[in-house]
């Protein structure tokens, strides 16, 4: 199975790696178990040396059309597949299919396979879809459930999952619409726009238009002129600075996946080691590797084999990128004066620490404003404090004084 995991000559390092895209475009990935043996006793059908075996199917969740459980056991599947067939000695087609495997009372599994065949070769539009396999799987113990296993990658939604690179493939849509924008905006400034002046529509018209270049001229029967105008570009820039800044949510959205975040190994835990930072990325390599000893145990099971108490599979997971050092530095840079406030923000949000969907400005004068409101109002608890120990006098005059007369004396 290690170098052929699904008779495709697919080593098991190939597969992971596809369930792991699989896993992050759809949410969730799917593997069918099945065994070789079953189908038939063709040499095709069998590894070199006659002994049929266990592989890996994988199922897209694209594919899976139904499935169905009872007390929480996976009874029914039924998915979408196809096959190539030869007509001609250089020529094939492909078959589509529709699979299904019902668990049965006594632990065997009923398939069926329901092949689409050309119009031209069924008796009536109605036969175009035919039963052309009916077979009964069986091991040599009852199935407590389908040889089927699952890896969720996002959130479950109905018989579909959402995939965890949702925001990204939107803000991904959403730079390539204002990079359009911004390229197109760019070739219109570039280009200018040619105008005229002292020119009638009517000998626009009689000349059949207006032709420019090294080899026309135009005459005038009054004073007229010919002239560019040209974009300033004034109002293209805004256009620019949000392409930049939806590529910098971009990244943002991206690291945060790879961001090391603190896990709590009881409920109760308060101090927590580094050895239980994790990321997203070392989580789904985690329950990618518990998905792929879960295929394996069904493997041994088709062969009423037991697995060694050493076997394990191990997925290398060292993608993340601390963020804990790299914040409290940013912290410290920060109190010292040595990075502007919008700095400090683009570097938590660059490493997924903020939003990346706050706008950095915005966030900035907000905080400003927020600060200014908290100094006016620190001013005016301070001043009303020291209004009340005075025997009268003006507001704001320390000394208790009945007017400003001393002052005005002083001047």
């Amino acid at each position: 199975i290690e170098e052929d995991c699904d008779r495709a000559r697919t080593s098991l390092s190939e597969h992971l790696g596809d369930r792991y895209r699989q896993g992050l475009k759809y949410g969730v990935t799917h593997v069918l178990i099945d065994f070789s043996g079953w189908r038939s006793q063709s040499a095709r059908d069998e590894l070199p040396g006659g002994a049929a075996r266990p592989y890996f199917v994988p199922i897209s969740p694209r594919d899976l059309i139904d499935w169905d459980e009872v007390n929480d056991k996976l009874v029914m599947i039924r998915f979408r597949s196809s096959k190539i067939e030869r007509v001609a000695d250089f020529e094939t087609r492909r078959i589509p299919l529709v699979i299904r495997w019902q668990l049965l009372a006594d632990g065997t599994i009923e398939i069926h396979q329901w092949a689409k065949r050309p119009e031209s070769e069924a008796p009536n539009a109605k036969s175009v879809w035919r039963l052309e396999v009916e077979k009964i799987a069986r091991a040599a113990k009852p199935f407590p459930e389908l040889p089927f296993d699952t890896v969720w990658f996002g959130t479950p939604v109905g018989r579909g999952a959402q995939s965890p690179l949702r925001d990204l493939a939107w803000k991904n849509v959403e730079h390539w619409a204002a990079s359009s924008r911004y390229n197109y905006a760019l070739d219109f400034a570039t280009g200018g726009i040619i105008y005229t002046e002292g020119m009638l529509l009517e000998e626009i018209e009689k000349q059949g238009g207006v032709s420019l270049g090294g080899s026309h001229f135009l005459a005038f029967e009054k004073e007229g002129s010919v002239n560019f105008a040209e974009a300033k570009g004034s109002g293209i820039e805004p256009s620019g600075n949000r392409c930049e800044a939806l590529v910098a949510e971009m990244r943002a959205l991206g690291a945060r996946h790879l961001q090391e975040r603190k896990v709590a190994s009881t409920a109760t835990e308060q101090r927590i080691d580094e050895s239980n930072s994790t990321s997203n990325v070392k989580q789904w390599s985690k329950l990618l590797e518990a998905g792929a000893m879960r295929c394996f145990r069904w493997a041994s099971f088709w062969l009423n084999a037991e697995l060694p108490a050493s076997f394990s599979v191990r997925i290398h997971s060292d993608f993340s990128a601390p963020a804990v050092s790299g914040s409290a530095s940013i912290e410290k840079a920060r109190d010292r004066g040595d990075i502007s406030h919008q700095t400090y923000l683009e570097e938590l949000q660059r490493m997924g620490d903020l939003d990346a969907r706050r706008n950095i400005e915005e966030e900035v004068e907000k905080a400003q404003q927020e600060k200014d409101a908290a100094m006016a109002k620190a001013w005016k608890m301070e001043q009303d404090a020291q209004g009340e120990g005075r025997d009268g006098g003006d507001p704001g005059d320390g000394a208790g004084l009945e007017d400003d007369d001393e002052e005005q004396q002083g001047d």
